[in-house]
């Protein structure tokens, strides 16, 4: 039989295996900061045994593990490349929650907690996935690899930044397993947007530095003197306005880019004005925007700003780092997977576009030039939120599209690949 008239059926008999799984690892209380993952990778790591992996442990910082499992399949087919995070951002407001936020609590077939959707489903859905492809017999000629990565929430760096860097990993595509659906109320919100989708790109992400150095004052020091804080101040108007001027800008597949202010870094002392600030800019930016000229824009329109106010030589803009964009073709097999496999468990075709955001798993795209689209079934507008929660049907879904998208890439009808991702390119 095909696999989309055996998955479902089987998947439907596991449902309460499933929700389980969830509670164990909402549970488990991985909040970061500290952290604390192990607890969630103590949980993880003996199904992946179970399932015949073999697993390996990457860890810079003692208690927070990321784990890096291979199961081989039984061909030379392709390699496809699983990711969902550990940790878990803290609860702002307890008072929102009809329950404690980590009870994985059952209300009206949602399962509630902190991570149910960010992001301890779609490890449920992964590790589902492959249970279920070995009890119905489905056998896979490719390799599966999942990456299970700490400290997504505050940046990666001792995370999948450190798998990137440290890890032997061989890869042909990849899949952030996450929640990619929408709420009707949010999706109005994202011009892009579909109540469920599969994300074939997502923004890059630059950081600019505008430091700015002024006159060491004190109480006694003549009004003409000017501190680094009131020259920043000036270029306050042309901040907002470049931020303003970026949301005009418009992307076919993942909407309008955006800027914000994010930091300010001053090495004086709150008593005295410091003779030196640093602001920075997180920059966002869209598919069709090619990455060398984001950073030129933004120091041309700050560089003139402080032209303008004549402080042109107090000011000094850089950029800090640059993660590039993603965008994998409408009809690569990762996109045609995801889609066949979402209207099979859904009853109606997902919409495919890109995401407003980007996500730890880049650090393992940049280094391994890997195509990666976002996909699962839950939603991501409750991504922080207070409260989160998944509806069971939604879980199980996650489970039966993930054996599906398997079974597709990696069966015995699986694909040639050609080509890689556009890393940093554009598409316009």
């Amino acid at each position: 039989m095909a696999p989309e008239e055996v998955i479902p059926d089987a998947v439907s008999t596991k449902q309460s295996e499933y929700v389980s799984l969830l509670q164990e690892l909402i549970q488990c209380e991985p909040v970061n900061p500290p952290g604390n993952e192990h607890r969630a990778a103590d949980v993880i790591r003996p199904i992946l045994d179970d399932l015949g992996f073999e697993v390996e442990e990457y860890t810079e910082v003692e208690g927070r593990p990321n784990l890096v499992a291979r199961l081989e399949g039984d061909g030379d087919g392709p390699t496809l490349l699983m990711n969902a995070h550990m940790d878990v951002v803290p609860v702002d407001s307890p008072k929102e929650w009809p329950c404690d936020p980590f009870s994985g609590a059952i209300i009206d077939e949602r399962v509630y907690g902190r991570g149910a959707v960010d992001h301890k489903s779609p490890i449920v859905g992964m590790l589902g996935a492959v249970e279920t492809l070995q009890e119905t017999g489905i056998d896979l000629v490719g390799d599966l690899v999942f990456v299970f990565d700490s400290n997504e929430e505050r940046g990666g760096e001792h995370g999948m930044r450190f798998v990137a860097e440290n890890a032997d990993i061989d890869a042909d595509m990849g899949i952030y397993a996450v929640t990619s659906s929408l709420s009707e109320e949010s999706a109005e919100y994202f011009e892009t947007q579909g109540r469920d989708n599969v994300h074939r790109a997502n923004f890059g992400n630059q950081v600019f530095s505008v430091t700015v150095e002024g006159d060491l004052k004190h109480p006694m020091t003549p009004a003409e003197t000017e501190s680094a804080g009131e020259r920043l101040g000036r270029l306050y108007p042309s901040l907002f306005e470049y931020c303003n001027l970026i949301s005009t800008k418009e992307d076919d597949l993942t909407g309008s880019p955006n800027a914000e202010i994010t930091t300010i870094e001053s090495e004086g002392r709150p008593e005295r004005a410091s003779p030196e600030m640093t602001l920075h800019v997180r920059r966002y930016y869209a598919p069709s925007e090619e990455s060398d000229t984001v950073f030129r824009e933004f120091e041309s329109h700050m560089t003139e700003a402080a032209r303008k106010e004549g402080i042109a030589d107090s000011v000094t803009v850089e950029q800090e780092s640059n993660m590039p964009h993603v965008t994998v073709p409408f009809d690569h097999p990762l996109v045609e997977s995801a889609t066949y496999a979402a209207s099979q468990v859904r009853d109606n075709e997902p919409n495919v576009a890109g995401v407003p955001a980007q996500t730890g798993i880049t650090w393992l795209v940049r280094e391994l030039d890997l195509p990666m689209i976002l996909f699962g079934f839950g939603q991501v507008n409750l991504h922080h939120a207070d409260p989160e929660w998944i509806h069971v049907d939604d879980l199980v879904d996650m489970v039966s599209a993930y054996a599906l998208v398997y079974a597709k890439l990696l069966g015995e009808e699986a694909p040639l690949l050609e080509g890689a991702a556009d890393v940093g390119e554009t598409e316009g």
